[in-house]
């Protein structure tokens, strides 16, 4: 009895402490390759103005300020890599053109910041960039409107704070490349993709992860993109089907990784239900921490393993101790 007990006891503290640590491995797996999806996706970007802007019939209209040509080749350049705006600066950062009902805007200032960090740098620059309302703006006015964000009020953030108001700023993730005749810069080529509200980047992440898997009816992962504490793209939903966004993350992840740096895991609830989770920061072309990544997979399917499991341990462990008593009660009989 004494056996059966300790060794009880012992199995049922192994199999907890595993189910759950192999759900945390799990999940710290997948935000690394989350954070891969994210960073080939902005090389991409990349790749797509670098080809471009090698042509010779685009440094020739570039040079030759052709904006019909010009608007043209970004058109085509936006379908193919799936952007949301695109651009082009000339060396001093002065718009050239750009995508959108603001296209022909020769002499404007070009407010991207990713297109003036690569005309300082000469270089291509290319990662995660804060885009303001007023940036948004002047690429397209419809692209402002889909990154303004309402802060949820009606629903306790995970910290139990209620703030409200609006969020208009943009998460993107954007490159810039420059152009050169020569050895001469004569301006640069930008384009990117917003996050905010873009489902496309998060259901690919937990359709990747998950390979589609559902339990009891619910998607066993997700996935969220915040700006700062805030949810801008995600898949978890709340209690009324429609997606999280404008809702915040808890206080203590907050802390964690948007002030410390440092991933952050474990067992959390996410609005409406526990989560195996991993947090990791994300961080702007200026080395800034301005977002999250998250990914997650659903705590009861592990759980419900745990107590099938649990289940048959402790059948087989009773049945056993049960057997060697009655074997006592037996041999005692008899003597």
């Amino acid at each position: 009895l004494l056996v059966g007990a300790v060794s009880l006891l012992t199995g049922v503290h192994l199999l907890k402490k595993h189910v759950i640590g192999e759900a945390v491995n799990r999940v710290g797996l997948d935000l690394n390759a989350g954070s891969e999806m994210v960073r080939a996706r902005v090389l991409s970007i990349r790749m797509a103005l670098n080809i471009t802007s090698l042509g010779s019939g685009f440094i020739n209209a570039v040079n030759d300020g052709s904006t019909d040509d010009l608007v043209y080749r970004l058109g085509r350049l936006a379908h193919h890599a799936k952007l949301d705006f695109a651009g082009i600066v000339t060396a001093d950062n002065r718009v050239l053109c750009r995508l959108g009902p603001n296209a022909r805007v020769q002499g404007s200032n070009g407010g991207n910041p990713v297109t003036r960090l690569a005309l300082e740098r000469q270089a291509p620059v290319e990662g995660s960039v804060v885009l303001s309302r007023e940036v948004l703006i002047q690429e397209d006015p419809e692209l402002a409107e889909r990154a303004r964000l309402t802060v949820r009020d009606d629903i306790a953030s995970e910290s139990g704070a209620k703030t409200g108001g609006d969020q208009t700023s943009g998460l993107a993730l954007a490159a810039a490349v420059p152009i050169f005749e020569g050895s001469r810069m004569i301006g640069a080529l930008y384009g990117g993709q917003l996050l905010n509200r873009d489902e496309t980047l998060v259901d690919t992440v937990r359709n990747r992860l998950s390979q589609g898997e559902n339990y009891k009816g619910r998607p066993i992962a997700t996935a969220t993109l915040f700006l700062n504490d805030l949810r801008i793209a995600t898949n978890v939903t709340l209690p009324d089907g429609n997606r999280a966004l404008g809702t915040s993350v808890s206080a203590e992840v907050k802390t964690a990784v948007l002030d410390q740096g440092r991933r952050w895991s474990g067992r959390a609830w996410v609005l409406s239900d526990w989560y195996i989770t991993a947090y990791g920061p994300l961080e702007d072309i200026f080395g800034r921490r301005v977002g999250m990544l998250y990914v997650g997979t659903l705590e009861e399917k592990y759980t419900d393993i745990q107590t099938k499991a649990l289940t048959v341990f402790i059948l087989i462990t009773a049945t056993g101790m049960i057997v060697a008593l009655g074997e006592w009660v037996l041999n005692e009989a008899c003597r």
